[in-house]
């Protein structure tokens, strides 16, 4: 089983929906809100999962017989408290869980917010950073 945290987003959909097409069992933990946009991947063979890395869940259960994680959570957010909320103590809460339930692989992505250019240009890892964001 792969796990998607993160799997309403714009990488994470498109993973899952490449996931699926592969044949490969993909959960996908998303945002309530973002229901309704899964929705075709749900009736492609996702496995949803709803709810919200910055309140109490229970990643253990989130976690249980994943291979492999892709933690594509995120995005920019209006105050740093709800930045670390997603980035640092959303991750604290699913890393605790993987004490118990091991993955195969953890692959995590992050946003391009250290290169100051927000507007979608795709960048390179060698890439000079412009940090102009808190987040950056």
């Amino acid at each position: 089983m792969i796990l998607i945290i993160g799997c309403g987003g714009y990488i994470g959909s498109r993973l899952a929906a490449q996931l699926l097409d592969k044949g490969l069992p993909v959960r996908g933990f998303i945002l309530p809100h973002e229901y309704h946009a899964c929705k075709n991947l749900i009736d492609r063979g996702l496995d949803c999962r709803i709810g919200d890395l910055t309140k109490t869940e229970d990643f253990r259960e989130l976690c249980k017989n994943v291979d492999c994680i892709y933690y594509l959570a995120g995005g920019h957010f209006r105050s740093i408290q709800r930045t670390k909320e997603v980035y640092i103590d959303g991750m604290r809460r699913l890393l605790d869980a993987l004490q118990y339930e091991k993955a195969d692989c953890f692959l995590y992505a992050s946003n391009g917010a250290v290169y100051g250019n927000l507007n979608g240009t795709f960048h390179r890892e060698e890439e000079a950073v412009q940090p102009n964001h808190p987040f950056g």
